[in-house]
């Protein structure tokens, strides 16, 4: 019986409410992660939307914004279009017609920014993702899980922050 507040742990319900505790815990240390390695990195204050599109956008080698809202399962269109602006008025991104279609690109800058936050995350976060372990990152109890990423996420998150 699930009173609102607290589940009953014989139901199966505290699994559920755990599992997606974890799972939020890991979305907003990633958020913050992007924002944060993305504005270190030179590319201004961004959402952690925009900043997601941004990598998006800069690793594909061009993209349109149809193809964005697919990858990144954005259910609205206006989600992608506003970030779109916001990037190309940052002058982060261009954008070039290709046999009709609208294709999005890092410019000069945003390939600069792009380098940079792959330097970031290869210094804070690839060693611990790939199951190894850089000086600053202790050993997660249990890789590979949501409360190991999330923990990942935050301490990197914060040895960026103070750079």
């Amino acid at each position: 019986m699930h009173n609102g507040t607290q589940s009953d742990p014989s139901d199966g319900t505290s699994g559920i409410t755990e599992a997606e505790m974890r799972l939020f815990k890991a979305r907003r240390a990633f958020e913050r992660w992007l924002v944060v390695s993305i504005s270190k990195a030179g590319g201004g204050d961004l959402t952690s939307t925009e900043a997601l599109i941004f990598l998006t956008i800069a690793r594909s080698g061009g993209i349109t914004a149809a193809n964005i809202r697919i990858a990144l399962s954005f259910e609205h269109a206006h989600t992608v279009s506003h970030a779109v602006k916001k990037l190309d008025a940052a002058g982060l991104i261009v954008a070039g017609q290709n046999s009709g279609a609208k294709r999005l690109h890092a410019s000069a800058r945003g390939n600069e920014v792009f380098e940079s936050y792959l330097k970031l995350w290869t210094s804070f976060v690839a060693d611990a993702v790939n199951d190894g372990q850089p000086a600053h990152t202790p050993q997660p109890s249990k890789p590979g899980s949501l409360d190991c990423l999330s923990g990942l996420y935050l301490q990197a998150t914060q040895a960026v922050a103070a750079l």
